[in-house]
């Protein structure tokens, strides 16, 4: 699939943290994984806490989540 924009809700726990748009393929799972953890370097989250998040995918403007990656 070609690269689209698109909305990565980050999750801490199930609780809402963050939303990012990253410009991507959304089943390029490595490429979304690395979007959530340069999130999480930025914010500075050890990585040892890195297991309490994930992301989910949406595209951008719209409701259905396409996957959800963990870091």
């Amino acid at each position: 699939m070609a690269k689209q924009s698109l909305e990565l809700t980050i999750l801490r726990k199930g609780r809402r943290e963050d939303v990012i748009e990253v410009t991507a393929d959304p089943d390029d799972v490595p490429v979304l994984q690395d979007s959530l953890r340069a999130w999480l370097t930025g914010n500075k989250w050890s990585a040892g806490r890195w297991g309490e998040f994930e992301a989910e995918v949406r595209r951008s403007g719209e409701n259905k989540v396409l996957k959800k990656v963990r870091a």
